[in-house]
């Protein structure tokens, strides 16, 4: 009887795999396009796109068929783009100096650009400097650490909606910089 629910489990996984191969033919061009609301590169795009074929494969376990597979596959890539576009936003708002901003001595800097850039990353990190404990710590786990949200929420011991408010309420006070 065992033997049987897992050959059953184990052909419905494989069926599974195989639809998401077909999906993956199917949906690649839309799933571009979908990821350029993230990230502009197209280089970068071809990275998310791999990247969210790789998370779904991780998690795909966890695919509880309440959706259509393609769904869940888009859901999974807004939460890659989302992943991408907060990694990008920490990376600028590392707490560089502004006396480590490159200046191109092969020619004139560009002054204007380089006192932007400065005033820019002030702005940042008197944002990142002023922000609520309960932000900060959120967005050092999943930003800096790392973290998925539910490990962040695991690791801070709170919900995993509490997890994503907080991480857009980061991003919604440092957009303006």
């Amino acid at each position: 009887m065992e033997v049987n629910r897992i050959q059953e489990a184990e052909a419905s996984h494989a069926d599974l795999h195989a639809q998401l191969a077909v999906l993956a033919l199917r949906t690649e061009g839309k799933l571009r396009s979908f990821l350029r609301r993230f990230e502009r590169d197209p280089q970068l795009v071809d990275d998310l796109v791999q990247d969210v074929y790789v998370e779904v494969l991780k998690s795909l376990r966890n695919f509880s068929g309440r959706s259509c597979l393609e769904s869940w596959i888009f859901g999974v890539a807004q939460n890659v783009g989302r992943q991408h576009v907060a990694k990008a936003v920490a990376h600028r708002a590392r707490f560089v100096e502004t006396e480590e901003v490159p200046v191109d001595t092969s020619g004139t800097p560009d002054v204007f650009h380089i006192v932007s850039l400065q005033q820019r990353l002030r702005l940042v990190d008197q944002k990142m400097r002023a922000m609520p404990k309960a932000l900060s710590s959120t967005f050092e786990a999943y930003i800096e650490d790392g973290l998925t949200y539910e490990e962040a929420a695991k690791l801070l011991r709170i919900p995993i909606g509490t997890v994503r408010s907080r991480i857009s309420r980061v991003r919604e006070l440092v957009q303006d910089c």
